[in-house]
């Protein structure tokens, strides 16, 4: 039985690559200069629905919105980069591993708290998180003593079920 040879496999085609800045010029032809979809693909040599997807992609991203794929704005990329650089992290594992907390509050625990060898004892980090009540019952006359207890009572509740970990920014 013969093979079939369909065509050499070095004149196969490959799909062009487009970088972000020229997918966004594109689309800003359409969305800030006022071409149509067809024309604006015409000028820039690309497919009328690769543009067009450019196009709605750029018009999410700009109104804030998560796109699947490659973000074109540097904005989303920025955030794209964080997320990549926050999931690489020990602590986000760690941190993921409690109950109640999945991938977007671990990633808002770390950005938001930051190196956490700042907070010089845990009644810190616990007011920081405003776990602690600030105003002391009336019946109590000292105040700085009870906020103290309160800290220490909040902490230990809290120390069993969130770990403090260290932020490795190296």
């Amino acid at each position: 039985m013969a093979s079939i040879d369909y065509g050499d496999s070095m004149t196969k085609k490959t799909r062009p690559r487009f970088n972000p800045e020229f997918k966004i010029e594109s689309a800003q032809l359409v969305l800030d200069q006022g071409y149509s979809v067809r024309g604006a693909a015409e000028a820039m040599g690309v497919g009328v629905s690769t543009l067009d997807k450019w196009v709605r992609k750029l018009k999410s991203e700009r109104g804030g919105e998560l796109t699947t794929g490659k973000p074109i704005t540097e904005e989303q990329r920025e955030i794209a980069e964080l997320k990549r650089q926050v999931k690489d992290c020990k602590e986000f594992n760690l941190l993921k591993t409690i109950n109640g907390i999945g991938d977007i509050l671990a990633e808002t625990i770390l950005l938001e708290t930051g190196d956490i060898s700042r907070f010089s004892s845990p009644g810190n980090y616990a007011s920081y998180c405003r776990c602690v009540d600030s105003a002391s019952p009336a019946t109590v006359k000292r105040r700085g003593w009870e906020t103290v207890k309160m800290a220490t009572s909040t902490w230990l509740g809290l120390s069993s079920k969130l770990p403090i970990l260290p932020l490795d920014t190296t």
